[in-house]
């Protein structure tokens, strides 16, 4: 809720902005703001990993950038052709030679979200800050990856057995049904089976995709946003609180490997905690001020990473590297093989989703060879 004074003082920002910059810049500030919306991020991290590559090639930042948008549009020289990327690299272009001392950071701003701008921050350089943006995405896209298959694959065996329920029942089973009624036979157990089944699911399947769009809705609310004592609980519930545990242990990883990413960078432990924290959801701020409390209260980084965020084996391996290593320097490597460890444990799920997916269809076809076995028997006799 925006409360009177907060509304006030967004007012006088935006006044306060359009009085200080000129009308170029806020045209290609506004128009930055539309291309974001609408541009694919995998775009950006692109454009990143071309001036990492290009500078590290000899060329300079000038170089890149005029480069990259005098190609765009030779490269596709129809009007229709990537409109949105020519807008992109347009409006990085502008925005680079308006900005002062040519600062690819200014220009990159508008398309970068929240912990992507600390980052650029706190990085020494910004060829640095570009590289630990793009091993950043590499590493979230990865686990994301991972976790959407795990994720929709019990949407697609749902869907293949409401195809094969209603592709079935009015053509096979219900016409067979009223055959056996007419010959005054007796369905057997399996086709009576099969039949209600079929039945339940076309009666009630105008309420699942309701049903389903109010569940996925729920879920992405309350697994960014809950957190404490009901989190733990719901965590705990079988099936219920399997998204909730594997949300916990990829925001783990990702929460690893930005910690290694800053350390990289020469950026301490309560500092590292302090950009996180900034771009972070409801649930990992919570762990992380909880971080931030204990390192205030004990001034210690090993006592402060030691977190409920991570399950027990992965505290104790936290802690061992915090005992006798320096976290600062070798974090990457801990952060990998905790993230290998959460790839492995997403794998597992993943395994058991489409083993479970596999079963039920299998069930599924079984019952309906079974009646019809059934069906051919009865008609014979």
């Amino acid at each position: 809720m925006i409360t009177r004074t907060r509304f006030y003082s967004i007012y006088e920002d935006k006044l306060a902005y359009l009085r200080s910059n000129t009308t170029e810049t806020i045209k290609n500030d506004f128009v930055a703001f539309i291309a974001r919306k609408m541009l694919k991020k995998e775009e950006v991290i692109e454009y990143i990993k071309f001036i990492l590559e290009l500078v590290g090639a000899g060329a300079n930042l000038t170089q890149v950038v005029d480069a990259l948008d005098e190609t765009i549009v030779e490269s596709y020289p129809k009007s229709y052709q990537k409109i949105l990327l020519k807008v992109f690299y347009k409006n990085v272009r502008d925005r680079f030679k308006q900005s002062k001392n040519a600062d690819i950071f200014d220009a990159l701003k508008p398309y970068l979200n929240d912990k992507e701008q600390m980052i650029f921050k706190a990085a020494p350089t910004p060829l640095e800050g570009l590289k630990v943006i793009y091993d950043s995405s590499q590493q979230d896209g990865k686990l994301r990856k991972t976790i959407i298959g795990a994720a929709v694959m019990p949407f697609v065996y749902f869907l293949i057995i409401i195809g094969l329920v209603n592709g079935t029942q009015e053509p096979i089973i219900g016409k067979f049904t009223a055959l056996l009624d007419k010959l005054g036979a007796n369905a057997g157990y399996s086709m009576q089976t099969v039949d209600t089944f079929n039945r339940f699911i076309i009666e009630t399947q105008v309420f699942m995709l309701p049903f389903v769009i109010f569940l996925v809705a729920l879920y992405a609310y309350l697994i960014p946003n809950l957190s404490g004592a009901p989190r733990n609980l719901i965590e705990k519930v079988f099936l219920i609180g399997l998204p909730f545990k594997m949300s916990r242990d990829i925001n783990a990883g990702l929460f690893l490997t930005s910690l290694a990413l800053l350390y990289r960078n020469g950026i301490n432990t309560k500092k590292a905690l302090g950009i996180i924290e900034k771009s972070s959801t409801p649930f990992m701020k919570h762990h992380i001020n909880q971080m931030l409390e204990v390192h205030s209260h004990t001034g210690s980084d090993r006592k402060a990473i030691q977190n409920d965020l991570f399950p027990t084996d992965i505290n104790h391996m936290l802690s061992i590297f915090f005992r006798v290593a320096d976290p600062t320097k070798h974090m990457e490597e801990i952060s990998k093989n905790i993230i290998e460890k959460i790839e492995t444990k997403v794998r597992a799920i993943s395994i058991a989703i489409n083993t479970t997916g596999s079963v039920a269809l299998a069930l599924y076809l079984v019952g309906l060879v079974l009646a019809m076995m059934e069906l051919q028997g009865a008609v014979n006799s």
